[in-house]
């Protein structure tokens, strides 16, 4: 971006110098028109010889063929300002798509992960819930098994454990100890 911007403020400069020195050339073509009409005045009345009168014509072309030069050298720097600009442009919006599609990329993976969360969730609760409408001599273990750069990791879980996208949850179910039924059976009476 900021060597279009050095482009188009490089354009901008040159395009403004070129037009002081038209201002400036128009200045001078109009002084030598001056000269030309008092001089021919003179020549005419014999004050004056006639080469005189071809210098000062030779002074007003050689001023008057440096402004052409000049708009049409500000003709071509008013083009490439304009391409500069246009670039910049259509660099800006390049990088506005860009980063529109990159927040549209993270809430689209973002929304995934909610997804699968939330689905993740709603299973852990469906089971916690099918355990304890069960009768109490099985209970449901849980583990999660996690993906990572360091590669697989199994994690004993609860149903609230939190997941994160990608995780595959195992659930066994396997019968209570007698002894622990009638510990939990004891502890609710009291």
């Amino acid at each position: 971006r900021s060597t279009l911007q050095s482009a188009v403020d490089a354009a901008n400069t040159e395009y403004d110098l070129r037009r002081k020195r038209l201002t400036l050339l128009d200045q001078a073509i109009a002084l030598r028109k001056e000269r030309l009409a008092s001089l021919t005045k003179l020549v005419d009345k014999g004050q004056l010889a006639r080469p005189v009168i071809m210098q000062a014509q030779s002074e007003l072309l050689d001023a008057e063929d440096r402004r052409q030069e000049t708009m049409t050298t500000l003709g071509v720097v008013s083009e490439r300002r304009t391409k500069a600009e246009q670039d910049l442009q259509a660099r800006e919006s390049q990088v506005a798509l860009l980063r529109r599609r990159d927040l549209l990329d993270v809430q689209i993976e973002a929304s995934k992960a909610a997804t699968e969360s939330e689905a993740a969730i709603n299973v852990f609760k469906a089971l916690a819930k099918a355990q304890i409408d069960r009768p109490s001599i099985e209970i449901t273990d849980f583990v999660i098994v996690r993906r990572s750069r360091f590669g697989v990791a199994t994690i004993h879980a609860s149903e609230t454990t939190q997941l994160e996208p990608g995780d595959l949850v195992q659930a066994f179910s396997r019968s209570r100890p007698q002894t622990d039924l009638r510990a939990e059976q004891s502890t609710v009476r009291n």
